[in-house]
């Protein structure tokens, strides 16, 4: 009787195992699969900041030195700055016009640009150029 319940065991555990197999769903065809990879070092990081300066006025001659005269002392000072590239930047004058098109007073702005690998030396610098009275951009 022991061989015949290993038998019938045996015969049991092949039918789980066929039935079981005859449910798997069939391999997919026309199937592709990618994994890709990729890895590059790079530079360290690069600041950048921008700075500048607007002021209106009547007379825009007036105006203009006033704003020259500003970015001036702000170039003379970053370019004390090791390590920071120093660019001026846009240098915008247009009119305000008031009541029947007619130009009430001017408007003058320039930017002076910051750039290094050194985020510390760029925003002291900016504290610096703000002391001056320069704004953030």
């Amino acid at each position: 009787m022991t061989a015949l319940r290993t038998f019938s065991f045996l015969l049991a555990a092949a039918f789980v195992t066929n039935m079981a197999s005859a449910q798997t769903l069939p391999q997919p065809r026309n199937q592709v699969s990618f994994n890709v990879a990729a890895e590059r070092e790079v530079a360290n990081d690069w600041t950048t900041g921008s700075i500048g300066t607007t002021a209106s006025g009547s007379d825009p001659a007036e105006l203009a030195s006033r704003i020259n005269k500003q970015m001036t002392a702000a170039l003379a000072l970053a370019k004390q700055t090791k390590g920071v590239k120093v660019t001026s930047g846009a240098y915008n004058t247009y009119p305000e016009y008031g009541d029947g098109n007619r130009i009430i007073r001017w408007q003058a702005s320039q930017d002076l640009i910051l750039e290094s690998k050194d985020v510390d030396a760029v925003a002291k610098l900016l504290g610096k150029l703000q002391g001056q009275g320069l704004l953030l951009r």
